[in-house]
């Protein structure tokens, strides 16, 4: 029996599962197995992924994470394991009896679709005028929210509103709602629990990061970047990425955005919603 195996674990970590592993996972049609927490669970079941067992992760003790999963796998009858990350792989690769696969990474950019995008775009109550900005990462919690409400109220001083977008597991959230409830002005943030990719065809602009500086955020950026490009709307990223090519003709124009500062996100996507006021 083959089945797919996906983790949501509550903590960055290097080689776990990022969002476009998870939007992939959702296309499958395999039994899936998760290792997570409620939190990641949800996210899961947000895409529509339900999983037929949830494993509990240990950061204290990662033996458990292995001792779980064979008790698991033992009593579903797996064999075959399709592991979402490299995470994943390594605990799938210390147990006997199943044989542990990696699906192929090379993934296309995401194509313009008019219908989702409008779709996506009143589920989230955003109207025609209205610019969604969407971040990107490895895990919600390398997402500075602080710095992307921060950015709000400079565009907002600036006159050019912008509805950013905010996973509700961002790193300083409760600091960021803090701000936002102190605001002299409206600031328009979107928190939610799913992974922000999937918003990504909602966007007009999408963002790698702000990042926090805590983890090494890039693993994954490349592909990240190359399938947000294909959204066809501006993609901002660190200068290290702007060479990054594309043979798409309608791809999102990269821009370069390298701090971790409110200033350093607000000044690009003045330049790319100031054209639009």
């Amino acid at each position: 029996m083959q089945i797919e195996l996906i983790d949501q674990l509550p903590f960055p970590v290097n080689g776990a599962c990022c969002d476009l592993a998870a939007l992939a996972c959702a296309d499958s049609s395999e039994p899936v197995v998760a290792i997570g927490d409620m939190h990641g669970l949800r996210r899961l079941q947000l895409l529509g992924i339900n999983p037929v067992a949830v494993v509990p992760p240990s950061k204290s003790f990662p033996w458990r994470n292995k001792r779980r999963l064979e008790r698991v796998f033992r009593r579903i009858g797996a064999t075959t394991v399709v592991c979402r990350s490299e995470w994943s792989y390594e605990i799938a690769s210390l147990l006997s009896g199943v044989y542990p696969i990696r699906p192929d990474q090379d993934i296309a950019p995401l194509q313009p679709d008019a219908a989702r995008r409008a779709r996506l775009r009143r589920s989230l109550g955003l109207g025609d005028s209205d610019n969604l900005l969407v971040p990107l990462a490895n895990h919600p919690e390398q997402i500075d929210s602080l710095v992307i409400c921060m950015c709000a109220s400079a565009l907002a001083i600036a006159n050019v509103p912008v509805v950013m977008m905010l996973p509700s597991r961002a790193k300083h959230i409760a600091r960021a709602r803090g701000f936002l409830s102190n605001a002299d002005r409206v600031l328009q943030v979107v928190v939610t629990d799913t992974p922000t990719a999937y918003f990504a065809l909602a966007a007009d602009a999408l963002i790698w990061g702000p990042h926090t500086i805590d983890e090494n955020p890039n693993p994954n950026a490349e592909r990240c970047i190359t399938w947000a490009r294909g959204v066809g709307v501006p993609v901002l990223c660190p200068s290290q990425f702007q060479d990054s090519e594309s043979s798409t003709a309608d791809v999102g124009e990269l821009y370069s955005c390298n701090g971790t500062g409110a200033a350093d996100v607000a000044a690009p996507l003045l330049s790319i919603f100031g054209r639009r006021t």
